[in-house]
Parts: C-alpha cells; sequence; structure tokens
C-alpha cells in the first residue's frame, strides 16, 4: 500500500503487521483439527488411516483454507479466531483462487504428511512432520516478511487484522487472572 510522503511527492511503503510464526503455527493447527474431524466421515470402522480418510482431510482442508478464505474476507477459522488474514505482497488485496490453491496445496500435502505420521506415531511423526517445519523455517529465517516457503511461491502474506475472536488474548487475559487469584 503507498501513500504520499508529506514532505515530498515520493510514495512511503505502508507497511503491515506481519504475523509472528508461533500465532501462525497455532492457527494451522486449529485449521488442521477441523480437517481432521471433519475427515473422520470419511474413515472405515476397519481401524488405522483409510485413503478415504486422506480424501475427506483433503476436501475438509481445501474447504476450510479455501472456500472460507475466499467468502471470510481472508480468514480461515484459525486465522478468525487469532485475528490474522492472507493478502498478497504486492497489492496488498485478498488473494484469488490460483493464489489460495498454490498456497494450501503446498500445506496440505504438509498436513496429509503430518495425519500419516500421527497414525503410525513414534518417529514416524516426526519424520513425516519434516516438510511442514522446513516451510515454516523460512519463516523464520526471514524476520522482516516472515513469509513461508508457501507465501514465497504464491505471493501471499499473514498479517494482524482487527476481525475475529481474538483467542489468544482471551486465553492470556485467563492465565493471568488465575495468576492473581493464586
Amino acid at each position: 500500500m503507498y501513500k504520499r510522503s508529506p514532505l515530498s511527492d515520493e510514495p512511503v511503503v505502508q507497511r503491515l503487521p506481519r504475523a509472528p510464526i508461533g500465532l501462525r503455527v497455532l492457527a494451522a493447527g486449529i485449521d488442521f483439527l477441523l480437517a481432521w474431524m471433519l475427515s473422520i466421515v470419511g474413515a472405515s470402522n476397519q481401524g488405522g488411516l483409510q485413503v478415504g480418510q486422506l480424501f475427506a482431510f483433503g476436501v475438509a482442508w481445501y474447504l476450510l483454507r479455501i472456500a472460507v478464505v475466499v467468502k471470510n474476507q481472508g480468514q480461515s477459522p484459525g486465522h478468525w479466531a487469532l485475528d490474522m488474514k492472507v493478502l498478497m505482497v504486492q497489492s496488498n488485496r485478498l488473494p484469488g483462487l490460483q493464489e489460495l490453491l498454490k498456497r494450501e496445496t503446498v500445506v496440505g500435502l504438509g498436513g496429509v504428511f503430518l495425519l500419516i505420521g500421527l497414525h503410525t506415531l513414534g518417529l514416524g511423526a516426526v519424520v513425516m512432520a519434516v516438510p511442514l517445519m522446513i516451510d515454516g523455517g523460512a519463516a523464520l529465517a526471514d524476520p522482516i516478511e516472515r513469509q513461508t516457503l508457501h507465501d514465497q511461491w504464491a505471493q501471499t502474506v499473514v498479517i494482524y487484522c482487527q476481525r475475529g475472536f481474538s483467542l489468544d488474548l482471551k486465553i492470556r487475559n485467563l492465565i493471568s487472572q488465575s495468576r492473581q487469584r493464586m
């Protein structure tokens, strides 16, 4: 977003506040848990992880992270809960369907690997989480823009916004109130 400088005619870039990686991980975790719960519909009573459940997880992930984001002003349920939204880097506008598909295919595949790893337990869970760790690690390596690999590929950024549930602030208030009572 550009504004004119009061002292000259040069445009000044107005940088929007980037969301920290910790809150982004929590938001993705909320979306992951919702998609996982919805994917149980695709599971049979045979036990373990089935192809139907993985398919249902993928559909639920795309619904939560693309369809809901398009209809909810750039916010998935996890982003809404923590007052964040997705924007395009260059235009500061909501991403289109193509950008969201790029972005969420990368994260969704990482989520599928994590789901498989959680069903294998042990070392498999850690190994299957490596793609998501690498993706998020890019944001740690870029402290200014805080873009993950999927953000860089889709040219998006996650910012703070005023619209949401403020779950993180409500939890902090509950913790501070409980500490004061002790």
